[in-house]
């Protein structure tokens, strides 16, 4: 119950950053929107105002009473239109007998653009009204929201091709090339793919997982997209992995099971004669007075084995992902105090050196001195 709480508030808190992130990009959007909006509009307006007027506008311009330089406006706005009407009427012919033309080319991206739109708006309703009932992690939001979105564009390219009169047997020949780079030239981009796909399902790894890939990146999981993820290392370093690394190697997920509790290991060692069980005693009174390490499950301080030169005990305890690591600092500041308040040992590494001897030293070393030497071992003397 405790750990479901846990994970419903992280989940809420990746939902805030995530609605704050949607919110600027869509307050810029439509900043962006509104003045291309303002601007069509506007064209839109003058052109339809021009071409109801058109007749008593050269009407008025016609009659001798008109003044010469008001003919010479109309006939300049007249020949700007007619011009930009040839524009967008002129023909490109295309294969199998078919023409497209600059305005159907427009009507095309228009209907690309208005795809974009609804893909946005879209998006919002699926986070706003399906996501939040449906309890989706981030990386599956994604997912989703990624494969709607491709699907829109495609059929919204084929429509806009469609209506610009561009022939699709004519991107035969792009297609050819597009499937021979994908037999050699796209292999790691395809098995990326197919691993993101693979866990979309399977889940292995989500947005805000501590996770260790064959120990040498280790972070926070930020983004799972379709090709790659996003690691935030503890370093502050943005890591950019290939979704193909996470099934071929070793991935360490520290908080799978949505706890964010991990075990931690202090291993202290004593002097041979001290009390091992002031010794267990005031292991307990340190870790149990630490703030940051959990009630439950509960400590265990452990006598694991005779050193050589000590009395090995070992300190278990449970602690939150990421205050785990400052806390065995702590833990270990104040083991060295207490077993100072308490005259335990810490011993340093010994080792008893025994030589043995079969012959006196001064025979052996007589042996490496010439005989005619006037060197006198009896009495030696050192010259300064």
């Amino acid at each position: 119950m405790l750990s479901q709480e846990r994970k419903i508030k992280q989940r809420k808190l990746l939902d805030a950053e995530e609605f704050e992130y949607e919110k600027r990009s869509v307050n810029v959007r439509f900043m962006i929107c509104k003045s291309l909006l303002d601007y069509g509009i506007l064209i839109i307006t003058v052109i339809i105002i021009f071409g109801m007027w058109n007749d008593t506008f050269r009407d008025v311009v016609s009659s001798p009473a008109a003044p010469e330089l008001f003919r010479n406006v109309y006939e300049k706005v007249l020949y700007v239109f007619i011009s930009i009407k040839n524009g967008l009427t002129y023909k490109f012919v295309l294969a199998e007998g078919r023409y497209t033309t600059p305005f159907k080319m427009l009507i095309g991206i228009l209907v690309l653009v208005v795809a974009f739109i609804c893909t946005r708006y879209l998006r919002n309703v699926l986070r706003t009204k399906v996501y939040e009932k449906a309890r989706l992690e981030k990386g599956a939001r994604h997912a989703i929201s990624s494969g709607i979105t491709y699907f829109i564009i495609g059929i919204a390219a084929i429509i806009g091709l469609n209506i610009a009169g561009i022939p699709l047997r004519s991107l035969a020949i792009f297609a050819g090339a597009f499937g021979i780079g994908l037999g050699f030239g796209m292999q790691n981009i395809i098995n990326n793919l197919v691993s993101g796909i693979i866990i979309f399902f399977e889940k292995p790894i989500k947005v805000g997982d501590v996770i260790t890939i064959d120990k040498d990146i280790a972070g926070k999981v930020e983004k799972i997209s379709i090709r790659s993820t996003v690691v935030n290392t503890f370093d502050r370093k943005t890591v950019v992995v290939p979704n193909s690394r996470f099934l071929e190697s070793n991935v360490v997920n520290w908080v799978h099971g949505g706890d964010m509790l991990l075990r931690s290991k202090i291993e202290v060692g004593v002097a041979y004669g001290s009390d091992t069980e002031l010794v267990k005693d005031c292991l307990f009174k340190v870790v149990n007075s630490h703030p940051d390490v959990e009630k439950e499950p509960e400590p265990i301080v452990r006598f694991s084995e005779f050193g050589n030169s000590s009395l090995n005990f070992e300190l278990y305890f449970w602690a939150h992902i990421f205050k785990r690591w400052m806390a065995i600092s702590d833990l270990n500041f104040a083991i060295d105090k207490v077993f100072r308040e308490n005259k335990i040992e810490i011993p340093f590494p010994q080792r008893d050196l025994h030589i043995r001897s079969e012959k006196p030293i001064d025979a052996k070393f007589k042996t490496f001195i010439d005989k005619d030497s006037d060197v006198d071992l009896e009495n030696p003397q050192i010259d300064e």
